[in-house]
């Protein structure tokens, strides 16, 4: 799909989708838990579906119909004697549920599309074989898998990616609790966060203590719950209020979340933008802005929608640690960097991140997502600084996480047509 987009300003009022990180690791501990329950998010994307998909094909019956996710949860006393898990593309629904599969001892295979099959799975890859799974060769597709995980006491190096220790976490109690020792320095802590709170909301006693997660008990997710909001997503329509010419707020946003993307009004702050925050809204209004220097290693899906502030924002902006970005549904750093070019900005690709050079004046272009949510995304709010109309190819790509994105693009003001 192509979709033209062209807008002066982007202003009002949006309410924030419900976060895919909150809904994926819900409705994992919904899966595995003593009795059904009900999830409430109000919309969903390919990746939430994904990992429906794999629960399902383990032996749990998810529906999802008008904003409720309904749970019956997987009887471990008669699991499927195979399974085939399709992922679509998401990482996360795969780094998840491959530990649980093995750790209940699910002969079966992942089946991956896009990117996925070519993006890491070391060390988690090594720890599972040495516990006792059988695993295909790394970027076969599909993927297959067999045996079982014994011995409940883990060691993986966490500077890869929080999503491992996550889909261990997840595994434990299904093993009858044990430990997970991380070594090296931990990425995208605030993910972890968000698994700890998930898995102790369904009555999972998790505790840290030094480098080691200590994991207890059985699943038991609440009857009801809800999937708060989404300030990843939240970011494009923030930034948008930061670069246009007038305000952009979005309601739903927990302040207080772990969402370590909620640090994108940090970043804004910096920058140089107007924020006014209530108990649950946050309003952006554009301000003089000045570049900054960010390290991104906690927050690198920030990055794209931050280089569009960046172009706005006079002087220098410096983002660095962000090379995680390389294995991203693109190389995100050379997607970005491709759109910088297409506008016309001024920038220096650096193997780490990127270095802007903002107030040049921008022109329209058309180009790719590169199949990738968040490049799409970027492109539409970097409308606000084009003096024409920006074509995007592959805009479908926003249905992994947003697939009401440009409806809201409309709703806040912009000009959307597709072809």
């Amino acid at each position: 799909m192509t979709v033209t987009v062209n807008t002066d300003a982007l202003s009002g009022v949006i309410p924030a989708i419900p976060s895919k990180s909150y809904a994926h690791r819900m409705m994992i501990c919904a899966a595995f838990s003593e009795e059904p329950s009900r999830i409430f998010c109000t919309s969903g994307s390919e990746d939430i579906l994904a990992t429906i998909r794999c629960l399902n094909a383990m032996g749990a019956s998810i529906t999802y119909e008008d904003g409720v996710i309904e749970v019956i949860p997987v009887d471990r006393t008669a699991l499927p004697s195979s399974a085939s898990m399709d992922c679509g593309e998401s990482g996360s629904t795969l780094r998840f549920l491959l530990p649980v599969a093995c750790a209940l001892g699910i002969d079966g295979e992942f089946v991956m599309h896009g990117r996925l099959s070519q993006r890491p799975l070391s060390p988690l890859y090594e720890e599972l074989i040495r516990h006792g799974a059988v695993l295909a060769q790394q970027g076969t597709q599909p993927f297959l898998i067999s045996g079982r995980l014994s011995d409940p006491d883990f060691s993986i190096a966490a500077n890869v990616s929080s999503q491992f220790i996550s889909g261990l976490l997840f595994a434990l109690p299904l093993m009858g609790g044990g430990t997970i020792r991380m070594t090296g320095e931990i990425q995208s802590g605030s993910y972890l966060d968000i698994t700890v709170e998930c898995m102790r909301l369904a009555g999972i006693d998790v505790t840290l203590q030094g480098d080691t997660y200590h994991v207890q008990g059985t699943y038991r997710m609440p009857t009801e719950s809800t999937v708060q909001g989404d300030w990843s997503n939240a970011a494009f329509w923030l930034c948008a209020g930061a670069i246009g010419p007038q305000a952009v707020t979005v309601t739903g946003l927990n302040l207080h979340s772990a969402q370590g993307d909620r640090k994108i009004l940090d970043v804004l702050e910096r920058f140089g933008a107007g924020i006014q925050k209530t108990e649950d809204s946050v309003t952006v209004s554009p301000e003089k802005l000045s570049g900054i220097a960010l390290d991104a290693s906690d927050i690198p899906d920030l990055v794209p929608v931050i280089s569009a502030v960046a172009c706005r924002a006079a002087g220098e902006t410096r983002i660095e640690h962000a090379e995680r970005l390389r294995i991203k549904e693109s190389d995100r750093i050379q997607s970005v960097c491709a759109l910088l070019n297409a506008f016309g900005a001024d920038y220096t690709e650096k193997p780490d991140g990127m270095i802007i050079c903002g107030g040049k004046p921008l022109h329209g272009a058309t180009v790719s997502s590169c199949n990738d949510h968040r490049i799409a995304m970027t492109a539409a709010v970097m409308s606000l600084l084009t003096d024409s109309a920006i074509t995007i190819e592959q805009a479908e790509s926003v249905n992994k996480s947003y697939p009401s994105f440009y409806q809201d693009y409309r709703r806040l003001g912009g000009q959307e047509e597709e072809s």
